[in-house]
């Protein structure tokens, strides 16, 4: 099992403290920070608790927000080349129902901490507007 999966992420805490002050019960997000932790949850719990058997077009755009918002947050490109190759495993894993469970830090974990790190470096509100971009309802 992955480790912000098994609660030993590597921002664990923090991931924790972000999901509960950011993402709402229900719907979406009202910030960016809150809609990426939202997103890279909803992501990784449809593979590890549905092997990606829901995967449809919403996941596969809700991989497209994560990818194009963090890439353009991170300046360096190898961060901007390691986002958008862990998507695209995401992605291709989810169309392919193909699922690599790894004991140890995945793909998922990778994405979890680029999100916690983009928190950190933005800690004032971004207005969410993935939804409207990306086109997926949930």
């Amino acid at each position: 099992m992955a480790l912000y999966a098994d609660g030993s992420g590597q921002y664990q805490s923090e991931y924790d403290a972000l999901w509960q002050s950011l993402v709402p019960k229900s719907g979406h997000a009202a910030t960016l920070q809150g809609e990426l932790v939202r997103l890279i949850g909803r992501l990784a719990s449809e593979y590890y608790r549905n092997g990606n058997m829901n995967w449809s077009d919403g996941f596969n755009n809700m991989a497209k927000c994560l990818e194009t918002e963090l890439s353009n947050h991170f300046d360096e490109p190898s961060d901007q080349q390691a986002i958008q190759v862990y998507l695209y495993q995401i992605i291709k894993n989810g169309e392919t129902g193909i699922c690599y469970y790894l004991d140890g830090e995945d793909i998922y974990d990778k994405i979890t901490d680029y999100v916690v790190t983009f928190c950190r470096q933005n800690k004032s509100a971004v207005l969410n507007h993935c939804l409207e971009t990306y086109h997926y309802s949930y």
